[in-house]
């Protein structure tokens, strides 16, 4: 792999691929200021509950004419990909925004193709792991370790534990890409994969919102802002994402689409600079060294192939 987009240099890549590849990283990057701005006037509960809720409203004209394809054995992966690739994350993220910038929270999101590959090679694959692939981990790690290290101006002494927590949820997407690769992909189309979770979690999750006190929260003055960034985060960041995602895998391959990930970073480090966020070197080597490791991954895996 000569370059995150390599395959740009073996082949044509139409224009509406393109397209889409950075209209994907631009949605996905502005989930962490999305997040942030929710939590104005809504508690961290509500931001996950709201969003899980909402991207289930969205999803379901969708595929609710297609439920009755869903074979009743595969409930039970639709149900882990909903708990530890949704609701988990979505909670574990608007938790840790309360204490982490929303661009160090970007930064560290670019861990999850590294907890993707190590689940799919420990857990799924049972094969050992190649050298430079090692080598990544090794590096994204160590990007993620110096982040810990560096901390930020404003850090409280808890601010490593919500950090975790964000590793915590890159684990939890790792996870979840890994079961519908193996048991999910190869039987449902793309829609149903995204939106079926979602579903799932329709109901529990709109009595609990109805169970928090959701009416305190709209007296805020941010309430309308903290309302508008939770519908972009879950219509938008979430909902049409995850289909975006899907289409352009269908248009390219596997290596061009999950190339993204090189980009969400960025684009939320540049919102949080945009937001008044300081960042520090440490901060920006940490970057440079989680893309290194996930290139590394990535190159491995694809030499494997």
């Amino acid at each position: 792999m000569g370059s995150p987009l390599h395959t740009l240099h073996k082949r044509s890549i139409p224009w509406r691929s393109w397209l889409l590849f950075f209209a994907l990283a631009l949605v996905w990057g502005s989930s962490f200021i999305l997040i942030k701005k929710s939590l104005l006037s809504l508690t961290p509960l509500q931001v996950a509950l709201g969003r899980v809720w909402l991207t289930g409203l969205g999803f379901l004209p969708l595929i609710a004419h297609k439920i009755r394809f869903v074979h009743k054995d595969d409930l039970k992966y639709f149900a882990l990909v909903a708990l530890v690739g949704n609701a988990l994350p979505a909670f574990l993220y608007a938790l840790a925004e309360t204490e982490v910038q929303s661009g160090i929270a970007g930064l560290l999101n670019a861990l999850t193709p590294i907890f993707t590959l190590l689940f799919g090679l420990y857990m799924f694959q049972h094969r050992r792991i190649p050298l430079i692939q090692k080598i990544g981990v090794w590096i994204g790690f160590a990007g993620a370790a110096l982040i810990f290290s560096t901390g930020t101006q404003f850090q409280h002494s808890s601010w490593s534990s919500y950090a975790l927590l964000i590793v915590l949820a890159t684990a939890g997407y790792g996870l979840s890409s890994n079961i519908v690769e193996k048991y999910l992909a190869p039987r449902y189309e793309s829609t149903i994969i995204a939106g079926m979770p979602f579903l799932l979690l329709f109901l529990p999750t709109g009595i609990a919102l109805l169970c928090t006190d959701i009416q305190r929260s709209y007296q805020s003055d941010a309430a309308w802002t903290a309302l508008t960034a939770l519908l972009l985060l879950s219509l938008i960041g979430t909902l049409w994402a995850s289909i975006a995602f899907f289409r352009l895998l269908k248009w390219t391959d596997a290596v061009f689409a999950s190339s993204v990930s090189y980009f969400i970073p960025i684009v939320a480090l540049l919102w949080g600079l945009y937001d008044g966020e300081t960042f520090l070197l440490g901060h920006i080597l940490s970057l440079i060294l989680i893309l290194a490791g996930v290139y590394l991954t990535k190159k491995g895996n694809h030499d494997s192939h």
